[in-house]
């Protein structure tokens, strides 16, 4: 396409078949609409010499379709039934999905960092944004306790693990011996030590998401906070290294389709059903008590009018299912920061600042997630648990799973010590997490997703969703310079 602007005059040919092919307006530049996919703006000149002065247009990207939630969709189930159906074909496939999700979380650590630093230090430097601090805080620590009274109340009526079969028994009892040899060891205190960022080159190379995050705060507020020009700069530059790997992460999000196909056929090829089957209850209890709490995450937005009406709720259904289906809150953060900040009103600032910190700090599906696990098991043992117990098991839900990264095992440090407080038994604590990821993942990701959505519009204080003016004047200014 770029040819077409250099050589439009020494190839007449060339210049007619791209008029042909695109079907060019008279001043000579092409303009398609897109037909659902990822667009770029470009503005191709056809006649004569001139140069590429504009970069206006609006071109289908052949590819564009591969992101479409209804592609993706449709190949997730499609990988699922095949790893199913052709087990030994799905684990071959595997790899490939693996690759595909390791070069997607190229750009993912980056662009967390950059829109954490560029927004909140951009957020403190500016007056009208400011004062939104204390109500961001009071929103975050004010919905915490949702997913813990929704989770602790749905343990109690569904009683999971209480009614086990003898051979589900025996399932989880085959896992006993192997399991207490592969709980890692740790604790409250080792958990909280390991988030502080002693060494943020560790903390990058490890991929501690959590020292990361604390990092990027305080270097985004010591940003904030100095007054020096040098300071407006350096947030001018993180700014625009976070639109360029932004850029880099679009354009891989291009083959999620293929690259969710191969993970998922990988996924139920190797699923162990047998384990599968015995953990049942504790899986529905899972997923009724997520449905209850995005119930109340919509019925909370609607309540207090600000997205503008059902329809830019739904805007968000696409992130909502990039995260459900590739299991990774941060595959969906750029695209629900961009929905957000144009279907919502929100302050670019703002939805940069908060949004990355709530996909890290504000996992109310892990909350959930810790608490009936710690359920089960106490119904798999036998063991009640009073209500000093219930409400030492919220709070170490709350501290200890709101912020952890990672899934399966990974998970296992910080749900250690919340048993110990409760006195339930962690032996089968990795044989839970490893056997219920991909099951129960998906979910805790969606939740992520939307309970920092829900942070972000519920602190926004009294900001109302504005409708943006069809064709703003500023733009056609622009279009027409």
């Amino acid at each position: 396409m770029f040819l077409a602007g250099e050589y439009g005059a020494a190839s007449p040919f060339l210049a007619d078949r791209i008029h042909r092919l695109f079907g060019a307006s008279e001043d000579g530049s092409v303009v398609l609409q897109p037909n659902g996919g990822l667009t770029q703006p470009l503005v191709v000149w056809l006649r004569g010499a001139e140069p590429l002065a504009q970069v206006s247009r609006k071109i289908p990207l052949r590819l564009g379709w591969l992101a479409d939630p209804k592609t993706i969709f449709a190949a997730t189930i499609a990988g699922g039934l095949l790893g199913v159906l052709l087990p030994s074909v799905g684990k071959l496939l595997k790899p490939a999905g693996d690759i595909y999700i390791a070069a997607l979380s190229i750009s993912i650590v980056p662009l967390m960092m950059t829109a954490l630093v560029s927004g909140l230090g951009r957020m403190l430097r500016s007056p009208v944004l400011r004062p939104s601090f204390p109500r961001f805080a009071l929103a975050y620590l004010a919905l915490l306790p949702v997913p813990a009274v929704i989770a602790i109340a749905v343990g109690l009526v569904f009683h999971p693990g209480g009614d086990l079969s003898p051979e589900a028994a025996a399932s989880l009892g085959e896992r006993l011996s192997t399991a207490a040899a592969a709980l890692p060891a740790g604790g409250l205190d080792e958990f909280l030590i390991n988030i502080i960022p002693s060494n943020i080159f560790r903390a990058l190379s490890a991929q501690n998401f959590a020292a990361i995050v604390i990092f990027s705060l305080l270097l985004g507020i010591g940003l904030g906070l100095a007054d020096t020009p040098a300071a407006d700069h350096t947030l001018d530059v993180t700014h625009s290294l976070y639109m360029a790997f932004s850029r880099i992460f679009e354009a891989i999000m291009k083959g999620l389709a293929v690259g969710l196909f191969c993970l998922m056929a990988g996924v139920t090829a190797t699923v162990d059903l047998v384990m599968f089957e015995s953990l049942i209850g504790f899986i529905a209890a899972f997923y009724f008590a997520a449905i209850v709490l995005l119930a109340f995450y919509v019925i909370l937005l609607l309540s207090l009018r600000r997205i503008g009406g059902v329809r830019n709720l739904a805007a968000l259904r696409q992130p909502f299912t990039i995260s459900f289906l590739a299991n990774n809150p941060f595959i969906a953060l750029r695209p629900s920061m961009e929905i957000v900040t144009k279907r919502f009103d929100a302050q670019e600032d703002e939805t940069s600042a908060v949004m990355p910190f709530g996909i890290i700090a504000n996992q109310h599906g892990q909350i959930m997630n810790f608490i009936l696990i710690t359920m089960f098991l106490a119904n798999v043992y036998s063991l009640d648990l009073s209500g000093v117990q219930l409400a030492t098991l919220s709070v170490g839900s709350v501290i200890g799973g709101t912020a952890v990264v990672g899934g399966g095992a990974a998970l296992a440090p910080a749900l250690t010590p919340i048993l110990g407080s409760v006195s339930v038994p962690g032996d089968l604590a990795v044989v839970i997490l490893t056997t219920t990821e991909q099951i129960v993942g998906p979910m805790v990701s969606l939740l992520t997703v939307f309970s920092s959505v829900v942070l972000l519009l519920i602190g926004r204080g009294t900001t109302r969703h504005t409708p943006a003016p069809a064709a703003p004047a500023s733009s056609t200014t622009e279009a027409e310079g």
